[in-house]
């Protein structure tokens, strides 16, 4: 892949990132739907788009990744520790958040936990980081790293540290282990406990308004 095609579909994951963001908050705001049932769209809208983002990449280099997709079992606990251990000390909670305080169902969590998992691994750190390495050195590995953390602007600046300490293990994790089995296992455990502690510190009301902020 020449380095223009690679700016370009990086340029795509980002923008198609934004967007996906933009449009659920715009429709936030013009619904009279509850909130759980905004909320649910929003997790529907994401798990969408990091298929359709996944997708763009597979079509662009098919079976063309230097690595494994899956590891050893050993992989699949390293990964659980150290996405536990960026949670305990990266996540902030959400300094722009439509749905604070409004809880949707474990169920959703999961699925989104599962989805964003092996998507963003799969876009983030098996395209736009290693092929960023190989073609720019350090400096693209880099760049991947800060487009990952600013696709998660929509936190609010607080909100970056989480997604920044997690796009770095989960870096180091590809290139220690050679496999997205680890860093994909890291990914979901983090969405996860984000999710699961929404659930547990939410109020499952239909009467809430919603005021988004962007």
């Amino acid at each position: 892949m020449a380095t223009s095609e690679y700016l370009f579909v990086l340029a795509s994951l980002v923008l198609l990132a934004r967007s996906v963001r933009a449009a659920i908050l715009h429709w936030s705001r013009r619904t009279k739907y509850p909130p759980v049932a905004q909320a649910q769209v929003a997790v529907t809208a994401i798990v969408v788009g990091n298929l359709i983002a996944a997708g763009m990449v597979w079509m662009v280099t098919p079976g063309s990744f230097p690595f494994r997709l899956f590891g050893v079992p050993a992989d699949a606990a390293l990964g659980f520790g150290l996405g536990l251990v960026v949670y305990t000390f990266g996540f902030r909670p959400f300094f722009r958040d439509p749905w604070k305080g409004v809880t949707i169902g474990p169920w959703w969590w999961v699925v989104l936990a599962l989805v964003t998992g092996v998507c963003e691994e799969f876009v983030w750190r098996g395209f736009a980081y290693a092929r960023g390495r190989t073609l720019f050195g350090p400096a693209g590995g880099l760049l991947a790293l800060t487009l990952f953390a600013v696709g998660h602007m929509g936190r609010g600046l607080p909100g970056l540290a989480g997604p920044a300490l997690l796009g770095l293990v989960c870096s180091l994790l590809l290139d220690f282990r050679g496999s997205l089995g680890a860093p994909i296992i890291a990914h979901a455990t983090y969405n996860f406990c984000i999710g699961w502690k929404r659930e547990r510190n939410g109020t499952n009301t239909r009467s809430r308004s919603v005021q988004a902020v962007w």
